[in-house]
């Protein structure tokens, strides 16, 4: 089967089935201080790319660190379906100490979007602002209908919690208790567990995925991780919120 590898703008030759929305981000006041300012930051530099949990198809890049552009921890994950295919999914991510909490929408259900009745969020609530101790999700397991070819399709989702401290030199550990999931009548195989190496947390998803008759479903999901590092902004044109 034949790759596309796509970041943030959807190039398939049926593209207008396939929607990507980015959020606008919260602006924070302006400072006259003379101090430099710092920021933390999620860089590919030493990150990991997982393999994908399900299966490999065309793919997505969604959330904005894996890039260098100020993206931070993913802390939930909202799925969705229309007519038994699962072809929605939001995910929800934090920017420097959760000061901008923003979300990044995907969509291939045909332009209708997912039912209401069919959104499944799990993960973290939105932190508050400021937080020094940002809820992330660390890992992820998708659960599939066991079907072959364009059949196969995400039925369900658990995500393994913890927490990226940033503050220090910046650090992450562990939150058990967090951990999340949702499964539908017709999840039959949990596939692969994909874990984050020790000091990262999922930073962005390669949403996999097959279309097929204008609608798409989703295939798998592989996560990218990196850990918290702090930065001098170098620029009065990279500051919070905009590089």
């Amino acid at each position: 089967m034949r790759f596309l590898v796509l970041a943030l703008v959807l190039f398939a030759a049926d593209a207008s089935a396939q929607i990507l929305r980015p959020a606008t981000p919260i602006a924070l006041p302006s400072s006259d201080d003379d101090e430099p300012e710092m920021v933390w930051r999620y860089r590919p530099s030493g990150g990991t790319a997982l393999p994908v949990s399900g299966r490999t198809s065309s793919r997505v890049l969604s959330g904005t660190a894996w890039n260098g552009l100020n993206g931070g921890p993913i802390y939930a994950i909202e799925m969705g379906e229309r007519n038994d295919r699962p072809c929605y999914l939001k995910v929800f991510y934090t920017r420097q100490n959760a000061q901008y909490r923003e979300s990044e929408e995907f969509e291939i259900c045909a332009g209708s979007g997912p039912t209401s009745s069919s959104r499944r969020r799990i993960g973290a609530a939105t932190p508050a602002p400021g937080t020094a101790r940002v809820p992330a999700l660390r890992g992820l397991q998708v659960c599939s209908n066991d079907r072959n070819g364009s059949n196969y399709r995400v039925k369900g989702l658990r995500v393994r919690m913890g927490r990226s401290h940033e503050t220090g030199s910046g650090s992450v550990s562990n939150n058990p208790s967090g951990n999340d999931d949702f499964a539908r009548s017709n999840c039959r195989d949990w596939e692969q567990l994909r874990m984050c190496p020790a000091g990262q947390v999922i930073v962005a998803l390669d949403v996999h995925y097959s279309l097929g008759g204008g609608q798409g479903a989703i295939t798998g999901l592989a996560p990218r991780c990196a850990g918290p590092v702090e930065e001098e902004i170098e620029s009065p044109e990279c500051g919070p919120g905009h590089c």
